[in-house]
């Protein structure tokens, strides 16, 4: 139980939401790449990745002096997936 109240926990926020449609989006991106594309502090962006991250969201890879993040494709997490539908679907109909 304490697996899924983190889930929720982690897409009960506007950002995160706004950062896992992007990931949805272009797949892999830097921290620097998306704090500039959602306009926020780059702590702010660092630390609601964290938060997606221990979710099981994302996952993390530090490359070139940077760090990189994407979306964990993972079967263990099949509540994520769900989630992630439902994210898909919310950005096709223009929420």
């Amino acid at each position: 139980m304490d697996m899924l109240l983190r889930i929720y926990k982690a897409v009960a926020n506007q950002k995160r939401l706004d950062m896992l449609a992007l990931l949805l989006k272009h797949g892999t991106m830097s921290l620097g790449e998306v704090y500039t594309e959602l306009k926020i502090p780059q702590a702010t962006a660092s630390r609601n990745l964290k938060i997606l991250e221990k979710a099981n969201f994302v996952s993390s890879k530090y490359r070139n002096a940077r760090m990189f993040y994407s979306l964990v494709n993972d079967k263990r997490y099949h509540f994520n997936k769900v989630i992630l539908d439902s994210i898909r679907e919310w950005k096709k109909r223009g929420k």
